[in-house]
């Protein structure tokens, strides 16, 4: 998420091995050689070398299961978390997921406004059914926009006292008796399918997606607690950890790309207000607004675990690690930095590793671009 995409290409073919042959020749092949570790130009930059970095594994690889699909898994047992259900509850949305829409965020071709959001797979045309759980914006459920964002989706699912919708329509809180009932008929309850058995089908596949994610507590799965929060110091706190990372020149003012995989816990570095900024290129994109001056960007999210407009503490959980968005090289995280009173202006920056570091926090060690922007 570096620039816009026209500009990012003429930096890519600028920088690319390519380029620098034409430019520099035999000269170009030595200084990249002395300049080890060497790191890819793209929207990310990945060091080739020196990275030791323990990442964790990429959840497509698990089960046989996309990463959009684990993303969305993650998101659903994270709000659950939040809310106390069970892991019934969890696994009775994941079923739900699965025979809607396949666990998928989707668009609707009948559906404008849909296709404009940030989405995964092919999109439906039931009725204005959209999203993870098909849910429809005519029936209230909600906007587009918000059954279109996947925790707003599994918040609306649920319901409950603190559900968006009020109990109408319900939500499995909003369902007598829902621990005692067949999960498949619970399923039901709340969807009010003509299909009303399809979704006990699919009790067994929940299950291989909840163990694809990984246990509770999980810093890999991102499990309902989301892992453990990092330690808060002066109101500041690590977003992802000790990773390695890595820069390039012209990457949003210092931005650095964090080694890890899809499904890393992903936190918020002081208090503030979410924003999404999601955009094509930078997939999905999460804001944390702390003051008038600065706002804390991660690009490339599988998913949130907040709603944009919330208000969050420093440490607090708001997504995933992906690898989502049209200018993304393999999964790692992008971290920047913006200033300015305006989140969604984008130019402004100040090198995010200087940054936390005058704020007292570390973060892991730099393995590529690290004297672009020095501390």
């Amino acid at each position: 998420m570096a620039a816009p995409v026209a500009a990012k290409v003429a930096i890519q073919v600028a920088q690319s091995k390519t380029g620098r042959r034409i430019i520099g020749g035999v000269l170009a092949l030595v200084l990249a050689i002395a300049m080890l570790p060497v790191f890819i130009i793209g929207s990310m930059a990945f060091a080739l070398a020196g990275n030791n970095a323990e990442e964790c594994p990429v959840p497509g690889d698990a089960g046989g299961f996309t990463s959009e699909l684990l993303g969305n898994a993650q998101t659903i047992r994270s709000v659950a978390g939040e809310l106390g259900i069970s892991h019934d509850g969890v696994k009775i949305a994941i079923m739900v997921g699965l025979v809607e829409s396949g666990l998928l965020n989707l668009a609707n071709s009948t559906v404008p406004e849909s296709l404009g959001l940030p989405q995964q797979g092919t999109p439906g045309s039931d009725h204005d059914s959209v999203g993870v759980f098909q849910q429809r914006p005519s029936a209230g459920w909600g906007t587009v926009s918000e059954l279109m964002t996947p925790a707003y989706a599994a918040k609306a699912f649920f319901g409950g006292p603190s559900g968006p919708n009020g109990g109408s329509p319900r939500g499995l809180l909003d369902v007598p008796g829902w621990e005692d009932l067949p999960l498949g008929v619970a399923a039901q309850r709340v969807q009010v399918s003509a299909f009303p058995d399809a979704y006990e089908k699919r009790a067994q596949d929940a299950d291989a997606v909840l163990g694809a994610i990984g246990g509770a507590g999980s810093t890999c799965g991102g499990g309902g607690d989301g892992g453990t929060p990092p330690k808060v110091v002066g109101g500041w706190a690590n977003p992802i950890g000790m990773q390695t990372w890595a820069t390039y020149p012209n990457h949003s003012g210092g931005a650095m790309d964090v080694h890890v995989g899809v499904g890393t816990p992903v936190y918020a570095p002081a208090a503030g207000k979410t924003w999404d900024l999601s955009e094509v290129c930078g997939g999905k994109v999460l804001g944390v607004q702390h003051d008038t001056q600065y706002t804390t960007v991660f690009a490339h999210l599988s998913s949130f675990a907040v709603q944009p407009g919330a208000s969050v503490k420093a440490g607090q959980l708001i997504g995933y690690s992906g690898a989502s968005g049209s200018c993304v090289e393999g999964a790692h995280l992008h971290f920047e930095v913006r200033v300015g009173p305006n989140p969604q202006a984008w130019g402004n920056f100040i090198p995010a590793y200087r940054f936390m570091r005058q704020v007292g926090i570390l973060m892991g060690e730099c393995t590529g671009g690290c004297s672009l922007y020095p501390t």
